[in-house]
């Protein structure tokens, strides 16, 4: 068997923070471009409460989704294959990030003797989506009557970031918290406002994040639903999102940056849209998401993938522009 490192140059990882396999947040991974009859990845897991969850993509379609063992071990992706043709294999974490627990990190992969790896194909954009439970894709997977908050219910490869980044043919990088918000979580706590972790590397850590790494061509934030809940006034919330814009656009000075409205409520519309004048950026833009319904509806009360398939549309539309 061969094995390839996963810093390897012939392995794109996918994620921030994802310097070495550490897969922090959710649609971080990696891609790999294989000609070989076999490849299996090389990974391990540390957790007590919340169990990491990966998703295997291969050749555009998911083929699989499991739980990740504790302690080190191997997965088979394919065996049998046609060596002669390479295969697109994309892993991704289905699970947000958690505090202190849930850790997967990828070490390498490896194919069959005569197997090899060829370069990956570039995509088009770079794409950074923000937000809270419904990007974390929490309920995207699962009945609408599981009400328990645990891993199993997360999946990254049914919400609308990863979906969108299929479409545009985009990179996709994920910063979302379930339950947070711009000012504060769904419980009023202030601990729960996202933006004061964003310059952060990995969230709940002090290590500053090297922006100049990886510049998106768009920046998507789809945050205010946990700030209503929270009792956020729309006042604070209004200076919150207008800091938090100032701080993206420092941080991504030419991306641009939708304020995406909806999905699980629309709290805060009408100073959503005044925010395009006070904050006095040409490339900015607030847009409507369609919200859940009863046929969409996933696990948790949270939107379903057919929700999540329908804002990943919208969003594709609106960014072609």
């Amino acid at each position: 068997m061969k094995y390839y490192d996963v810093t390897h140059p012939l392995i794109h990882r996918l994620g921030r923070a994802n310097t070495a396999g550490q897969l922090h947040y959710n649609a971080s991974g990696f891609r790999a471009n294989a000609k070989s009859a076999e490849l299996w990845v090389d990974v391990s897991a540390r957790y007590s409460a919340h169990e990491p969850w990966l998703a295997v993509i291969l050749n555009g379609a998911v083929i699989a989704r499991f739980a990740v063992p504790d302690g080190r071990s191997r997965f088979c992706v394919y065996r049998n294959k046609n060596a002669e043709v390479p295969n697109e294999v994309t892993v991704l974490r289905e699970t947000q990030a958690m505090f202190g627990d849930c850790e997967v990190t990828v070490h390498g992969v490896e194919t069959d003797d005569g197997g090899e790896l060829v370069p990956v194909r570039e995509r088009t954009l770079k794409i950074e989506v923000i937000g809270d439970s419904i990007t974390s894709g929490e309920g995207a997977i699962g009945s609408p009557s599981e009400q328990d908050w645990i891993a199993a219910f997360f999946s990254a490869v049914n919400a609308y970031p990863w979906k969108l980044g299929e479409k545009l043919d985009a990179d996709i990088r994920v910063f979302s918290q379930s339950g947070f918000g711009v000012t504060c979580s769904w419980d009023g706590s202030k601990f729960g406002a996202l933006p004061d972790f964003y310059e952060q590397s990995v969230v709940f850590s002090d290590e500053k994040h090297d922006f100049s790494s990886w510049q998106p061509d768009a920046v998507i934030i789809n945050l205010g639903t946990n700030d209503s809940g929270g009792g956020a006034t729309s006042g604070d919330f209004t200076d919150g999102v207008l800091a938090f814009l100032h701080t993206v656009r420092r941080c991504n000075p030419a991306a641009h940056i939708v304020w995406a409205v909806g999905m699980l409520g629309s709290p805060y519309p009408d100073e959503l849209r005044g925010t395009v004048a006070r904050f006095g950026d040409d490339n900015y833009s607030v847009l409507q998401l369609p919200e859940q319904t009863f046929e969409t509806i996933g696990a948790r009360g949270h939107p379903g993938e057919r929700c999540h398939e329908v804002a990943a549309e919208t969003l594709a539309v609106h960014l072609r522009k």
